[in-house]
C-alpha cells in the first residue's frame, strides 16, 4: 500500500516505510503524476525542464522515472509508446488529496497543498502547485461555509464559531468569514469578542494591505456596537431621591456653584456601587477617576493615591513637576516610572510618607487649578490611615474644581472620619437603607415586568431582608425560569445558580481569579490555567457576558468579579488543599518579580496575602516585616537627636504595635530550623526595638536592639549591625549618654570603614560632631562636621544628600548658638533653610526655621524671630511632626508677648506644653521651662501678662528656673542656664 500525504508537508510511505526520493524533481514528478494519472513526455519536459533542449529534457525525464522506480523498487510509471506516461494502475494508493476531492469531507484538509515544498528555478511546476493549492483551498472553504450555514440554522452557535475560525486559519483576509464570526460572537453574547475581532482585522488590513474593511463588515460592526450599548443598560430601582441628590449636587459642581462632597454609607450589598454607576452613566463635564480600596490592602500605605496618580498619567505628563518629585513618586509607586519616564530610585533619608503626602497633595491641588476633578473612592473603610489623612486635608480645603464621592460600610473608622470632617461643612452623608416590604415587592415586579405570586414576593422579602444584592439574585433566578413556589432556596443556593452550566475550563478560571482579593492579571490567569490565548479569551468573554466577571484595562489587562460576594462564594467553595496550592503558585510568581530594590515594596502586600493563604507562615512573616520596615521609616535618620518621631495618629500607632505583636506570636509558633529564621528574627528585634525607643520605652527598646546586635554579629550581617548600632546611638542621645554614644559611633566607624561606605562614614562623622558638641569640644565638633560635609558634597551629584548636608549645617549653627554667636548661627541655619526650599522638602525645614527663630529671639530681633517661628508652625500644622515643635510654639509665644498679643501667646504656650509631653526630651522640657521662667519674670512688671498667664503658670519663678537649670545643665545649654540664673538673681 502506497500512502501519500499532500496536505501540509508531503509524506510518502510504501508498506509503512517512508520513501525518500533522490532529488526534488523526481519527487515532484511522482506528485504530479499521482494527481494527473497520465501525461505526455512533452508535457512533463515543459513542466520540469523547460529551460533545456529537447534531448537533455528527455534524458532528465528518463533519469527521474528511473529514480522513482528505484525509490519504490517497483514500476511506478508505465510507458505507452514513446510519447505517453501513466501511473501504474496496479498500484494500491491512498492519497489525502484524492480522498478529499472524491468526498464532501473536510477532515483530510490539514494544511496547504504541498506546504513548504518547492523546486528552485522551476516556474511552471510552481504555477501548477499554486493553482492546485488555491483550487483545493476554495473547495475546503466552500464546504466549511456550507457547514456553517447548517449550524446557524440548527442554532449550533459554538460549532459555527469553530468552523468560521477554520476558514480564517487558511485565509486570514476572508471578510465573509470575519462577518460570520462577528455575528456568531454577537449571537452567543460575546459582544466584546466581536468588537475586538473587527478592530484587529481593521488594523491588519490597514497595516498589511493599506485598505479598509468592506462596507458590509463596517455596518455589521456598528450594529453590534449599538447592541452592546443597549445591553450595558442595567436595571436600577428605588434610589431615585439619592440619585437626584447626586445629580443635582454635581451639576452645581460642574457649573461652578456651591456643592458638597458626598459620603454614601450602607451595609455590604445595599447598592452603594450601583448608585454611583447609575449616576456616572448620566454625568459628564469633568475628569472622573474611580478607585477601589480592599481589605487586604489596608496596610498598603498610600496605594489608593498611587492608583489616582496612575489614572492621571496623561495630565501629569503635561505638568511641570520637579524631577526630585518624579523620582520620589516613581520610587514609591513603580508604575509611575512609565508616566514620568524616570528610571532612578531615591533613598529616603526622612519620613518618606510625609514627603509623598506633601507631593501628592501639591500635585492634586495644582491639577485642580486646571481641570475639574471628581475622585471616587469605593469601600473607604479599607483605606489606610495615611491615605485617609490626605483625604481629610483635601476635604478641608475649599476648591471649586475638586470634588469627591466616597462609599463605605458602617464602621467606627468611618464614623470618626465623618465626625472630623463634617465641621468644615464640605461633605454630606447619604445613607442607603434596606428596602421595606413594599419596595422589595415593587423592585421584583419592575425587574421582571410580569406578575409574581404574593407568596413568592413575601418569601423574597423574608429571605433577603430587603438587601439589594440578594433581591437581584432572586430576580435572576426567576428570570432563568427557576421554580420558587416551595421557596426553600437559601442564599447559598442562589449564588450557586450563577455558576450553573459553565464549563470545567470556566470554573478553573474562576477558581484562579477568586484567589486574588482585588483583580487578577491576565498574565497570571494564563500561566496558572495552562490555556492558549484563544481558549482563555473565549472563556473570559463567556463569564463577562454572564455578568460574573468584569474586565479592566490600563497598560495590563485584569479581571475581577462583578461583586465581592461572588468572589467570596467561589473562594470559600474551594478545598483547603487547592487554595494552598494556588496561593503558593501565585506567591512564587510575584516573588520572581522582586529585584532587591525599593520598588519591591509594591509587591509585599500581595506576597503576605498569598504566602499566608499557602500556609507558608515563615515567608509571610518575612514580608510582613519587610512591609513594616517600609512603614516604620523614621525621621531619626536625619535628626537622631529627636526621639524616633513619626506623625502617626493613635489608631496608626495601635495598628503598628498590634502588627508587631502578631508577628512575635507567629515567630514563637514557628521557631523554624530554616536558615532564613534567624534573619527574620533579627529584623523583628530591630523593628520592635525601634518602635519601643520611639514610644519612649527605652528599657524594652534597648533590650530588643541589643538582641538584634547579638544576632547580627552571629550572622556576620554588618548592614543590620550598623542599623542596630544606630538605634543605640539614638537612644544614647535621648538619655544624654555621651560616653555610650561615642562607643557606639566608634564601633560603627570600624564597620563602615571596612566596607568603604562613604555615605555611612559621612553620617557617622556628623553624629561624631554632635557627640563632640555634647562634650562641649566645639573645635573638634566643627572639624568633624566639616569633614562630613566634604564627603557628602562629593556624593550629592544627584541631589540625594541634601538633607544630610542640611543637617550638618544645622549642627554647625548649633555650635555658634551655644557659643552665643547668634549671627554666625543664623548664617548656617539660613543655608540649611535655602537647601530645603530649593529641594521642596518641608519636613526638615521645621527644625531649621525653629532654630533660626530661636537664635533671632536670643539676639533681640523679635520681628525676624516671629517670621521664622510662624513659618515653622505653619509647616508643623501640615505635616504633624513633633521634634522641636514645643520650642517653636514656646518662642512664638514669647514674640507675641513682645507685641502685646497675650491671648495668642497663651494659646501657643499651651500647645507647646502639649507637644513637649509627646517627646519626653530633656532639651525641649528645659527650653520650655526657660520660656515659662521668662514669662513668669515678666508677670512681675506687666499687669496684662500677669492677668493672662497667672492661672496657667501656677508655680513660682524659682521652680521654673531651678527645674530648667537642672535639665539644661544635663544637656549643656550653658547660656540658657545663665539666663535662668539671672532671673533667680533678680529676685534676691
Amino acid at each position: 500500500m502506497v500512502r501519500v500525504k499532500l496536505f501540509g508537508s508531503p509524506l510518502v510511505t510504501f508498506n509503512d516505510k517512508t520513501i525518500t526520493f533522490p532529488f526534488k524533481k523526481a519527487e515532484a514528478l511522482f506528485y504530479y503524476m499521482l494527481l494527473k494519472r497520465d501525461a505526455t513526455r512533452e508535457e512533463l519536459i515543459s513542466l520540469f525542464w523547460a529551460d533545456q533542449d529537447e534531448e537533455t529534457g528527455r534524458k532528465n525525464l528518463r533519469n527521474a522515472i528511473y529514480s522513482v522506480k528505484k525509490a519504490f523498487n517497483i514500476e511506478v510509471f508505465i510507458s505507452h509508446g514513446k510519447s505517453n506516461l501513466t501511473l501504474n494502475p496496479e498500484l494500491e494508493i491512498n492519497c489525502d488529496v484524492i480522498n478529499f476531492l472524491n468526498s464532501d469531507s473536510i477532515e483530510e484538509y490539514k494544511g496547504d497543498f504541498l506546504e513548504g515544498f518547492c523546486i528552485k528555478d522551476c516556474e511552471p511546476f510552481e504555477e501548477f502547485v499554486m493553482q492546485k493549492r488555491e483550487e483545493l483551498k476554495e473547495i475546503y472553504k466552500k464546504r466549511l461555509y456550507y457547514k456553517i450555514n447548517l449550524f446557524i440554522k440548527e442554532h449550533k452557535i459554538n460549532e459555527a464559531k469553530d468552523y468560521a475560525k477554520k476558514i480564517l486559519l487558511v485565509d486570514e483576509f476572508d471578510e465573509r468569514a470575519i462577518r460570520i464570526l462577528m455575528q456568531v460572537y454577537a449571537k452567543n453574547g460575546e459582544i466584546n469578542k466581536a468588537v475586538e475581532l473587527y478592530k484587529n482585522f481593521q488594523e491588519k488590513l490597514s497595516r498589511e494591505l493599506g485598505i479598509n474593511p468592506e462596507a458590509k463588515t463596517k455596518n455589521l460592526y456598528e450594529k453590534i456596537i449599538l447592541e452592546r450599548k443597549d445591553e450595558k443598560k442595567k436595571f436600577f430601582y428605588g434610589r431615585d431621591l439619592e440619585y437626584s441628590k447626586l445629580l443635582q449636587n454635581f451639576s452645581s459642581f460642574t457649573d461652578g456653584s456651591n456643592f458638597k462632597n458626598i459620603l454614601i454609607v450602607g451595609e455590604a450589598g445595599i447598592g452603594k456601587t450601583r448608585l454611583v454607576e447609575e449616576f456616572l452613566a448620566s454625568f459628564k463635564g469633568c475628569k472622573i477617576i474611580k478607585v477601589n480600596c480592599y481589605a487586604a490592602e489596608e496596610s498598603y500605605i498610600l496605594k489608593p493615591w498611587g492608583d489616582i496618580l496612575n489614572s492621571l498619567g496623561e495630565e501629569l505628563k503635561m505638568e511641570d513637576i520637579p524631577k526630585s518629585w518624579k523620582i520620589a513618586l516613581s520610587s514609591f509607586f513603580p508604575s509611575l516610572e512609565k508616566v514620568f519616564k524616570i528610571d532612578e530610585a531615591i533613598n529616603y533619608d526622612t519620613n518618606k510618607y510625609k514627603l509623598i503626602e506633601e507631593i501628592v497633595m501639591s500635585i492634586i491641588l495644582n491639577l485642580s487649578n486646571k481641570h475639574k476633578l471628581l475622585f471616587i473612592f469605593e469601600d473607604l473603610h479599607w483605606m489606610d490611615n495615611i491615605s485617609l489623612s490626605i483625604l481629610k486635608k483635601l476635604l478641608a480645603i475649599e476648591r471649586k474644581n475638586l470634588s469627591f464621592i466616597l462609599t463605605a460600610r458602617y464602621d467606627k473608622k468611618i464614623n470618626n472620619f465623618y465626625s472630623e470632617i463634617v465641621k468644615y461643612d464640605r461633605i454630606e452623608k447619604i445613607e442607603l437603607l434596606r428596602f421595606n416590604k413594599e419596595d422589595t415587592k415593587n423592585f421584583v415586579l419592575k425587574a421582571l415586568s410580569k406578575e409574581v405570586p404574593d407568596e413568592i414576593l413575601q418569601n423574597i422579602y423574608i429571605e433577603t431582608e430587603g438587601n439589594t444584592f440578594f433581591i437581584v439574585e432572586y430576580v435572576n433566578l426567576l428570570k432563568n425560569g427557576k421554580k420558587l413556589e416551595s421557596f426553600n432556596v437559601k442564599l447559598k443556593e442562589i449564588l450557586n445558580t450563577r455558576f450553573l452550566g459553565i464549563s470545567k475550563g470556566a470554573q478553573r478560571v474562576l477558581d484562579i481569579i477568586s484567589m486574588f482579593y482585588d483583580k487578577a492579571p491576565y498574565e497570571y490567569i494564563k500561566l496558572l490555567s495552562n490555556m492558549e490565548d484563544d481558549e482563555l479569551l473565549d472563556i473570559l468573554d463567556e463569564l463577562i457576558y454572564k455578568f460574573i466577571l468584569t474586565e479592566t484595562k490600563k497598560e495590563d489587562i485584569f479581571y475581577k468579579f462583578t461583586h465581592q460576594k461572588l468572589r467570596d462564594f467561589v473562594y470559600e467553595n474551594l478545598s483547603e488543599a487547592k487554595k494552598r496550592i494556588l496561593h503558593l503558585k501565585i506567591a512564587n510568581l510575584i516573588e520572581a518579580k522582586l529585584k532587591g530594590d525599593k520598588k519591591d515594596a509594591y509587591y509585599y502586600e500581595g506576597l503576605i496575602y498569598h504566602f499566608e493563604g499557602a500556609g507558608e507562615r515563615l515567608k509571610a512573616v518575612k514580608y510582613k516585616l519587610k512591609n513594616l520596615c517600609e512603614y516604620l521609616n523614621y525621621t531619626n535618620e536625619l535628626f537622631p537627636e529627636g526621639s524616633d518621631i513619626k506623625s502617626f495618629d493613635k489608631e496608626s500607632q495601635k495598628t503598628m504595635f498590634k502588627k508587631l505583636d502578631e508577628i512575635e506570636e507567629d515567630l514563637e509558633k514557628i521557631k523554624s530550623s530554616d536558615e532564613e529564621y534567624p534573619r527574620i528574627l533579627l529584623l523583628f528585634c530591630y523593628l520592635k526595638g525601634r518602635y519601643f525607643i520611639w514610644e519612649g520605652e527605652y528599657t524594652k527598646g534597648t533590650s530588643f536592639i541589643q538582641r538584634a546586635i547579638e544576632i547580627s554579629r552571629h550572622l556576620k550581617d554588618d548592614e543590620m549591625l550598623l542599623k542596630s548600632l544606630r538605634q543605640m546611638i539614638n537612644y544614647a542621645i535621648q538619655v544624654h549618654d555621651v560616653e555610650g554614644m561615642g562607643e557606639y559611633i566608634d564601633e560603627s566607624f570600624k564597620i563602615a570603614t571596612k566596607h568603604k561606605n562613604k555615605k555611612e562614614i559621612a553620617v557617622l562623622l556628623r553624629l561624631k560632631g554632635l557627640n563632640y558638641i555634647m562634650h562641649e569640644k566645639f573645635e573638634r565638633a566643627e572639624d568633624s562636621l566639616k569633614h562630613s560635609l566634604m564627603i557628602l558634597e562629593g556624593l550629592n551629584n544627584d541631589g540625594s544628600q541634601v538633607l544630610n548636608i542640611a543637617a550638618a549645617l544645622n549642627y554647625l549653627g548649633n555650635i555658634k548658638r551655644l557659643n552665643v554667636d547668634f549671627k554666625g548661627a543664623l548664617i548656617y541655619y539660613n543655608q540649611a533653610i535655602e537647601m530645603c526650599l530649593r529641594s521642596q522638602i518641608r519636613t526638615a525645614l521645621t527644625v531649621f526655621l525653629t532654630n533660626a527663630g530661636h537664635a533671632s529671639y536670643e539676639m533681640g530681633d523679635y520681628l525676624k524671630a516671629k517670621d521664622y517661628l510662624t513659618r515653622a508652625v505653619e509647616i508643623y500644622e501640615k505635616i504633624d511632626a513633633y521634634w522641636l515643635r514645643s520650642v517653636a510654639e514656646g518662642y512664638l509665644s514669647l514674640t507675641l508677648i513682645k507685641q502685646g498679643k497675650y491671648q495668642s501667646a497663651m494659646e501657643h504656650l499651651k500647645r507647646a506644653d502639649t507637644f513637649v509631653q509627646k517627646l519626653k526630651s530633656p532639651y525641649e522640657n528645659g527650653i520650655l521651662l526657660r520660656i515659662k521662667a521668662e514669662i513668669k519674670n515678666n508677670m512681675e512688671y506687666n499687669e496684662r501678662v500677669r492677668s493672662e498667664f497667672e492661672d496657667y503658670l501656677k508655680e513660682d519663678l524659682e521652680f521654673y528656673c531651678k527645674e530648667g537649670i537642672r535639665l539644661l545643665e544635663k544637656v549643656r545649654e550653658n547660656y540658657q542656664v545663665d539666663i535662668l540664673k539671672t532671673f533667680l538673681k533678680s529676685r534676691d
